[in-house]
């Protein structure tokens, strides 16, 4: 799925570049840069497709398969909750835990794919930080 950014404040628009980047890494795409643009080349089988924009932040075809991920880490769970609060209406939260402590993250937002996007980009962040120290 190709993303544009069409009246998308710069900002956000590297956040989202950014966040996305650590996503694929994350589940086993890697980055190349040439001299003309940046890119993702996903390895599937024998087969190589290149990627442009990956949109886990509007598809959940991009973004289920990272939840899939995550959820198949033993001891961790995916929970997404509807909220009739006014401001809050669906909070997706990412739970680990061990017999010594329990981590969450957790995110509210609007949409339903926002809040899994978010949640996924705290725990990808602690995930990549946690892999470092060890």
């Amino acid at each position: 799925m190709e993303i544009t950014f069409k009246n998308t404040p710069k900002k956000k628009r590297d956040f989202i570049v950014k966040s996305n980047l650590i996503i694929a890494q994350f589940i086993g795409i890697e980055k190349y840069e040439s001299a003309y643009s940046t890119f993702m080349r996903v390895k599937k089988k024998d087969l190589s497709e290149y990627v442009f924009n990956i949109g886990f932040q509007k598809s959940w075809d991009a973004l289920m398969p990272v939840i899939d991920k995550i959820e198949n880490f033993e001891n961790h769970m995916v929970k997404i909750d509807r909220h009739n609060y006014p401001k809050i209406k669906f909070m997706c939260t990412i739970i680990y835990s061990d017999d010594l402590s329990k981590t969450i993250h957790q995110e509210s937002k609007d949409s339903k794919i926002d809040a899994c996007y978010m949640a996924v980009v705290k725990y990808v962040e602690a995930y990549n930080k946690l892999k470092k120290r060890k």
